[in-house]
């Protein structure tokens, strides 16, 4: 669910009915129980679960514990898009 379609369904909905898709969304994306990391917390899954790449969404699960970021500083990287510029200047080496 993108950001604007969250925005649409809580405006419409409430955020009951939101945090239910989200919660729907998470258990798809992560249904086995034990890939789940304990370091990272609902807003964390909240942004990652958007992420439809799975390696990306990988990567991010990865850096986010590796490196303590709070949901903030998730949310900024993602945004930063830091997973597509690594793989460009790999790409260059």
């Amino acid at each position: 669910m993108t950001k604007c379609q969250r925005k649409v369904c809580c405006a419409i909905y409430g955020n009951c009915i939101c945090n239910y898709l989200c919660i729907k969304l998470f258990y798809r994306t992560y249904p086995i129980r034990n890939t789940l990391r304990s370091q990272l917390n609902w807003s964390q899954y909240r942004r990652l679960i958007q992420i439809e790449d799975p390696d990306k969404r990988e990567y991010y699960e990865l850096e986010s514990v590796n490196n303590a970021w709070t949901a903030r500083e998730t949310e900024r990287q993602i945004n930063s898009m830091l997973y597509e510029r690594l793989l460009m200047s790999n790409d260059k080496l």
